[in-house]
């Protein structure tokens, strides 16, 4: 099976096709996929750097250092929640409920005092 990605941009399309190809009952014996892409802004080249987590493209504003802190802020701010821990438990509780809601707030103000804290500095949008 032959892909070409004209506009790959990270390679998420093909790399879906391949995946689902996989688990089609009569599966490719080869894959070669064939991706191009024009924008600049695009850095690296090595997969394996494609986790999520590792910055591959070239922000116009901000560093890399600064795209993995505000990655990471937006992880705590989604799993450090009380919400989402009474979610995970199935709270219903009406009460349990209206609390947590109050402590989201709380846990929602604290982190935006430590990220300004962590990360305050002047940028152009």
């Amino acid at each position: 099976m032959e892909i070409l990605d004209a506009g790959a941009g990270v390679g998420s399309l093909a790399a879906a096709l391949v995946a689902a190809a996989c688990g089609w009952e009569e599966r490719p014996a080869a894959v070669a996929v064939t991706c191009y892409e024009i924008e600049p802004l695009l850095i690296e080249t090595d997969w394996e750097k494609y986790d999520g987590y590792t910055p591959t493209f070239r922000h116009p504003n901000l560093t890399d250092r600064e795209l993995r802190y505000l990655l990471g802020a937006a992880y705590k701010r989604f799993y450090m929640r009380p919400s989402y821990l009474a979610n995970f438990l199935k709270i219903q509780n009406t009460a349990i409920r209206d609390w947590v809601s109050r402590m989201d707030r709380r846990v929602n103000d604290r982190h935006s005092r430590e990220e300004i804290a962590d990360i305050s500095r002047p940028v152009a949008c």
